[in-house]
């Protein structure tokens, strides 16, 4: 049986809740059509779906907008710097 505290917890992450928030959605959107990327595969084949698990990081990527990030290799250099920066400071 599952404690009120650990439930608590699982519900505020939006990992385990029954209800994806809007912002959890967009993230794994984002987060399935950067998997298509060959330029993300790199990342992906390190971390795999750990990053969606982070809140920093599904924070971080529910804010992008992948549609640029496919057509401007200046916006998918600096999105995948902060990404690392932001996977080193979560010591992912």
């Amino acid at each position: 049986m599952i404690s009120s505290v650990t439930a608590l917890l699982l519900d505020a992450t939006g990992i385990f809740s029954p209800i994806p928030s809007q912002k959890h959605r967009v993230a794994k959107k984002n987060f399935n059509q950067l998997q298509k990327e060959s330029w993300f595969q790199p990342l992906f084949n390190r971390y795999g779906k750990l990053i969606l698990f982070n809140p920093m990081i599904r924070n971080f990527l529910s804010k992008q907008n992948i549609a640029s990030l496919k057509q401007s290799e200046k916006l998918r250099t600096h999105f995948l710097e902060k990404l690392e920066e932001l996977l080193k400071k979560e010591k992912l």
